[in-house]
C-alpha cells in the first residue's frame, strides 16, 4: 500500500521527467518556477537552502490557493 505525498519541485527538464514518474505512482506533484522560489532564499546558495526555499514557496502558493 502506497500513501500519496505532496511533492514540490523546482521546474526544469529533469523535474518534469521526475514529476511525471512520481505522478504515475500516485503522488501529488507541483512544479514551481525558480523565479517564484528565489524570494524565499535566506542565505548563500546550496542544495539545502534551495530545498527550503522551494518548500516555503510551495506553502505560500497553497495558502494563496486556499484563500482565493
Amino acid at each position: 500500500m502506497t500513501t500519496m505525498n505532496y511533492i514540490g519541485l523546482e521546474a526544469c527538464s529533469g523535474a518534469h521527467f521526475l514529476g511525471r514518474a512520481l505522478r504515475k505512482q500516485g503522488h501529488d506533484v507541483r512544479l514551481i518556477a525558480a523565479q517564484f522560489a528565489k524570494p524565499f532564499v535566506k542565505s548563500n546558495k546550496n542544495d539545502f537552502v534551495d530545498a527550503e526555499a522551494i518548500a516555503e514557496a510551495q506553502e505560500h502558493a497553497l495558502r494563496s490557493d486556499q484563500d482565493g
